[in-house]
Formats: C-alpha cells, sequence, structure tokens
C-alpha cells in the first residue's frame, strides 16, 4: 500500500513540474458518500488530461473505504467555456474492517479483535465536464461506471480545482 501511494506521488510530482495543473477536491458517491481530492494535469496541448484522485468514503463503523483512480480525459474542446469529456482508466479499491472484541457476559472470554483488509484493481468508464470560474478556478463534475470486483457501481464527483501551475 505505501509502494502505491509513493507511485502515485511521484507520478504527480513528475507531471506538475511541466504541465497546467490543477488540484482541489469535492464530495463523491459511490454507494456510500465519500470526499475526494483530485487532480489533473495537461498533457498534449490540452487534448489529454491525467487525473489521479483519492476517495475517502464513509461505509459506516469499523469500516474504511479508499478508492485510488489513475484517469485519463479526452478533451472534446470548448462549448460556451465548458469543457466535455469522456474518461477511461484505472482505479484500486481498497477497504479494512476493524472486527469488534465481543465479551461473553458468562463466561467472561474475549474474542474477536483484529482486521481483515484486501483492495482489488479495476476500471473506470465515465464522463465528465469543466466549467471555468476564473483563470485559476474551474468546477468539475463526473459521472463513471466503476468496475471492480468490490464496487461494480454507478459513481458521482462534484468539486472545484485550482490552477497551481502551466
Amino acid at each position: 500500500m505505501k509502494k502505491l501511494v509513493l507511485a502515485i506521488a511521484f507520478i504527480l510530482v513528475s507531471f506538475g513540474m511541466n504541465a497546467q495543473t490543477f488540484i482541489g477536491g469535492g464530495m463523491s458517491y459511490l454507494g456510500d458518500m465519500g470526499v475526494e481530492v483530485n487532480s489533473e494535469f495537461g498533457i498534449s496541448d490540452g487534448m489529454l488530461t491525467l487525473s489521479p484522485s483519492l476517495d475517502y468514503y464513509f461505509p459506516g463503523e469499523n469500516v474504511t473505504s479508499l478508492a485510488f483512480n489513475f484517469d485519463g480525459h479526452y478533451n472534446l474542446g470548448d462549448v460556451e467555456d465548458t469543457n466535455y469529456y469522456p474518461i477511461a482508466g484505472l482505479n484500486y479499491y481498497y477497504f479494512s474492517y476493524d472486527i469488534p472484541k465481543i465479551t461473553n457476559p458468562y463466561t467472561g472470554e474475549t474474542v474477536g479483535g483484529g482486521s481483515v483488509s484486501d483492495g482489488k484493481i479495476g476500471f473506470n468508464l465515465g464522463f465528465g465536464v469543466n466549467f471555468p470560474i476564473t483563470d485559476s478556478m474551474k468546477l468539475y463534475g463526473e459521472a463513471k461506471f466503476v468496475l471492480n470486483d468490490y464496487a461494480d457501481d454507478f459513481g458521482i464527483a462534484a468539486g472545484i480545482l485550482f490552477n497551481i501551475g502551466g
């Protein structure tokens, strides 16, 4: 898990040095509500954009649910300052469940405890839109199918991105 996070951080820094870079976040939904940290790195004269993101969901007590996404956008062009794009990419969906300890009221014996975790790689397919507010700030909205053994579902996300370079 640490190696995956370090690899994503390296990719973010590498692309951010020579491209138009936006970073921000918002809300997401994939079966449960969540928060998202999102970024966009323009490549190929702005026609292609790489968009890594991290979503943290709130499924309930004792459960941690994360999605790492590495999406590509093909910008279809601006229509009245609004940019539309199809989405294709990879995701890594991770969850962990903390098993609560239970005490037998008759014997006083404690059982349970520990945790279970796993993750799976999958695919994202969808469509998105960017609406610029200023030269350094834009709103985004995305709808995509997440195809993964743990999260075959339709997800949405919306938020704001800030231009930090390029």
